[in-house]
């Protein structure tokens, strides 16, 4: 799973981060679907070092869910994803990364969880 900071409109500043998603199968290799529905739940928390120095979600700035409908959308190079506005995170102001959670929900009922620890908060 990754996340990349993105500008969606006509301005010079990025607008929000897109996640991507992407199932792998046993191997390590994408699988390959489309003209699928699949919910995607996100949370983007902050970050602290706890007392041994080991890093640490901290707060909680942003809780949505989203859909992703091709294996394209896991992949960061083809402009899928599901957008994450800045606007829509709550993000203390002297946190510029964070770490981003997604649960996967597959259509057999399943589900997957993944993390980004290096995700943008900040245009």
């Amino acid at each position: 799973m990754d996340t990349i900071k993105e500008n969606w409109d006509a301005d010079a500043e990025d607008d929000g981060v897109t996640v991507h998603p992407d199932l792998l199968d046993q191997y390590d290799e994408t699988v390959k679907y489309s003209d699928a529905s699949i919910p995607v739940d996100i949370q983007i928390w902050t970050t602290k070092f706890d007392n041994n120095f080991k890093d640490q979600k901290d707060k909680l700035v942003y809780k949505g869910s989203g859909t992703i409908t091709t294996w394209k959308d896991g992949n960061m190079f083809m402009k899928g994803g599901i957008k994450v506005p800045f606007s829509s995170m709550n993000v203390p102001s002297d946190e510029t990364y964070g770490w981003t959670y997604v649960t996967i929900h597959t259509p057999d009922g399943k589900t997957y969880e993944a993390v980004d620890k290096f995700t943008a908060l900040t245009p």
